[in-house]
């Protein structure tokens, strides 16, 4: 019943019968047939774990992005209140001077997510 009851309203099945879909469906229960769900028929369960799932997926996707824009915050304020001593302890020497270096940026990146942010992600509780 369920199955036909979606054809019904989502695949506009009551368009394609020659007679009712009452009248349609009680003579497959007549001739003892099983209806035969669409391809796309989904039950109710189906549908709603599908929708749980999109839906955790949404917000899993919504937090990780949030954390990574903080992230990325954090990340360039401290590398704006770094010293040049503080520089030389992370980066090689041949890239301390050298501001717009990705690898001068990528040295400080790696520092900061690894030593830096799981303090800061601690203390302002995020994730």
């Amino acid at each position: 019943i369920a199955a036909f009851a979606f054809d019904l309203d989502y695949n506009n099945k009551g368009n394609n019968l020659k007679v009712g879909p009452l009248n349609f469906f009680m003579g497959i229960l007549r001739k003892g047939e099983p209806y035969l769900p669409p391809e796309n028929y989904e039950s109710s369960q189906d549908k709603a774990m599908r929708l749980y799932i999109q839906k955790h997926h949404e917000l899993e996707a919504r937090r990780l992005g949030q954390e990574k824009e903080a992230l990325n915050l954090a990340f360039e304020e401290w590398k704006s209140k770094l010293s040049v001593e503080q520089l030389g302890a992370i980066c090689p020497p041949e890239y301390l001077n050298d501001e717009n270096s990705p690898f001068r940026n990528g040295f400080l990146k790696i520092h900061f997510e690894k030593e830096i942010w799981p303090e800061i992600k601690k203390l302002k509780i995020i994730g």
